[in-house]
């Protein structure tokens, strides 16, 4: 073996082992990421047994339809296209297990009836109990931080001030848009930094499976790239109503607070 058949040998073993333990590190990190979203799902009510918000339609790339030659036809194209004895990519295994998923629970009239109430015809969505409590959980947040702000705020007032120095007081204390922010970091943060978390080692894994040879580390990856894809979408879809409870609370205090802006104005101006 010439010294350069040698050199490449042991760039290929290293590169083999660095895989490896990359693919190892991405799985350990993945039972972390999950433990850790799932312990601040469930402080909003959302339970492991249902933050399933998989969309089987997108899956089949069609949208929602009772037509069962629609979603067969749907299923019959996907399956052809990449079935693993006749697709050799990286992801060709975990899309037919996605397909078939699928296609178990839409061709079935009582499991499709079934997910169709939960997902309101196959758009994802929250109950109102975990939308409840994701509005209390900000709404006391923000409270909360209102109640610090004004008790600084007197303080900063109790004595005889300048004028500017007044008004910067007044300013900073009606301000509320960056309370709010504040408040909804306080909420939500660990949430979101878990979800994103959870996006990177998905990428992370999907990248890597296209790399590694057609073997137990593949398998494994593709096992965890399906975990992953579940909780990505539930965190998407959780993130989403986030966002709308964030909206809500900013309508239902828009009109205290400016009240509240105008009259310590002119009280203090």
């Amino acid at each position: 073996m010439s010294i350069l058949d040698k050199t490449v040998k042991r760039i290929r073993e290293f590169n083999d082992n660095r895989r490896t333990k990359l693919a190892a590190s991405l799985l350990e990190k993945t039972i972390e990421a999950e433990r850790k979203f799932l312990r601040e799902a469930k402080r909003f009510g959302i339970e492991p047994n249902n933050i399933n918000f998989r969309n089987y339609y997108e899956i089949l790339g069609i949208k929602y339809t009772n037509d069962q030659k629609a979603i067969r036809q749907a299923y019959i194209e996907l399956i052809k296209r990449y079935h693993p004895d006749v697709n050799k990519g990286a992801m060709a295994t975990q899309i037919t297990k996605d397909v078939n998923e699928a296609y178990g629970v839409l061709k079935d009239e009582k499991k499709k009836a079934d997910y169709d109430s939960k997902f309101s015809k196959g758009e994802n969505r929250m109950g109102p109990e975990v939308i409840s409590a994701l509005y209390n959980e900000l709404m006391n947040k923000y409270n909360q931080l209102r109640n610090k702000d004004f008790d600084e705020f007197n303080k900063r007032v109790a004595t005889p001030q300048y004028r500017d120095a007044i008004k910067a007081a007044v300013e900073d204390v009606i301000d509320w848009n960056k309370r709010l922010a504040k408040a909804s970091d306080m909420a939500f943060g660990d949430m979101r930094k878990y979800g994103k978390w959870l996006k990177r080692l998905e990428k992370s894994s999907k990248d890597l499976a296209r790399k590694v040879g057609d073997d137990e580390r593949r398998i494994r990856l593709s096992e965890n790239i399906s975990r992953l894809d579940g909780l990505v979408q539930s965190y998407t879809e959780i993130n989403k109503g986030i966002d709308s409870v964030i909206a809500r609370v900013r309508d239902d205090i828009f009109t205290q607070e400016t009240n509240m802006a105008d009259q310590l104005k002119r009280q203090l101006y």
